[in-house]
């Protein structure tokens, strides 16, 4: 690959070099590795299957296992997953051997490491946890902000929730203080 101005980017080494999203993947001896467009290998030939996630996260498969490099190459998710999948623009669930981590990119870490039953989208910034058919709310860096012992976690207003807790409704902000007590067979959403 030579750059516009015709500087040798990258040599003739791979078997294969195709683009692919803003990037390069490579193929030498049937596995993949990926390069940023100025020619940085940000992994080497060693992958079954590579899924470009976003500019920034690239996932690559092992065997049976999917880990993850940044852009800088350096391996942000350990190569031990079965599969995983967005939840939100912020959160990528993960999952190993029957249990559920969840990843926050924002943060560029694994927030939650196998202690929760699942994870489900609520915002950019916070995702709910199901642990015991209980709901919880963590944030991006994997604080608690609610503990898992509601029914249902709903926005309410800038800093709180609307929250079921034993079929009564009540208003929580992000630090699990009580605004409005549970004693509501209902409370509207703020509109």
């Amino acid at each position: 690959i030579r750059s516009t101005a015709g500087q040798l980017l990258v040599p003739a080494v791979y078997d294969e070099i195709s683009y692919r999203e803003g990037f390069f993947q490579t193929q030498k001896s049937k596995l993949l590795g990926l390069l940023h467009p100025d020619g940085r290998e940000l992994l080497k030939p060693q992958a079954d299957d590579i899924q470009i996630y976003s500019d920034s996260l690239f996932f690559y498969k092992n065997g049976h296992r999917w880990g993850a490099v940044d852009v800088a190459g350096k391996a942000v998710i350990p190569v031990e997953f079965d599969y995983f999948k967005r939840i939100s623009s912020n959160f990528i669930k993960l999952v190993a051997n029957g249990k559920k981590y969840i990843y926050s990119i924002a943060y560029g870490k694994l927030i939650a490491a196998g202690d929760y039953d699942d994870f489900y989208p609520f915002s950019k910034k916070f995702v709910i946890v199901k642990k015991d058919r209980q709901l919880g709310l963590l944030d991006w860096i994997g604080n608690v902000v609610l503990p898992s012992a509601f029914n249902e976690i709903q926005p309410y207003s800038k800093g709180q929730f609307r929250v079921n807790k034993r079929g009564k409704w009540g208003i929580l902000d992000e630090r699990a203080v009580e605004r409005i007590p549970f004693e509501y067979q209902y409370i509207s959403p703020l509109k």
